[in-house]
């Protein structure tokens, strides 16, 4: 086990001191809740990248830097629960659906209003929230192939610039492109972590 992990083990793990007197042992929902985010560690660990101590904020504390209000990535359910909001007059049902979805299960909901196959979809399309039987709009059919067109474009650009600064980098083409292109495709004001140059500048 490296030593982050260990550290992450620790700080999650160890029961809370009182003020006084003996350690006081965790709630049954306490240590289900740091269990949860000690996997959710485990499963962001990668060999040779990941740092080697992790640092845990305290449940409703967050770490960040100074005119920054907000963090990514800490382990706790109002950071990593998000709300899936689907809307669209005639495609889309009304109501609020308690069947447990994914931010994955996105792409395979997209591919089956569009009545395409996704291969490789590690979610499920949430066919509870479709009406059945409708049509594919042609105006989202050819967003998405611009968009497609577009990602495909900047990713290879992506890519030929990352391998001039960074000829020794070992990450695939597909995964830098494709970060490329997901990462161009959100509002710019709503990007984490926040853009570091502006439009137009140069990339040396």
């Amino acid at each position: 086990m490296t030593l982050g992990c260990a550290l992450a083990m620790l700080l999650l793990l160890d029961p809370v001191r009182p003020a006084s007197g003996p350690r006081a042992a965790p709630s049954d929902r306490q240590s289900a809740g740091r269990a949860s985010a000690l996997a959710m560690f485990a499963r962001a660990y990668y060999p040779g990248r990941s740092g080697q101590i992790a640092v845990v904020p305290k449940e409703g504390e967050f770490i960040t830097r100074r005119g920054i209000d907000f963090m990514h990535g800490s382990p706790w359910d109002y950071d990593v629960r998000i709300p899936f909001l689907l809307w669209g007059p005639g495609r889309i049902r009304k109501g609020v659906f308690a069947a447990p979805v994914a931010q994955q299960d996105l792409a395979p909901t997209l591919a089956r209003m569009l009545d395409v196959v996704l291969p490789g979809a590690t979610g499920r399309p949430l066919d509870e929230a479709l009406v059945p039987g409708t049509r594919p709009p042609r105006a989202m059919l050819v967003l998405v192939l611009v968009m497609v067109i577009d990602g495909f474009i900047l990713g290879r650009k992506a890519n030929r610039l990352v391998d001039e600064k960074f000829p020794d980098n070992t990450e695939s083409g597909w995964k830098l492109g494709f970060y490329a292109a997901s990462r161009a495709s959100q509002l710019r004001r709503m990007r984490a972590p926040r853009p570091q140059v502006e439009r137009g500048h140069k990339v040396t």
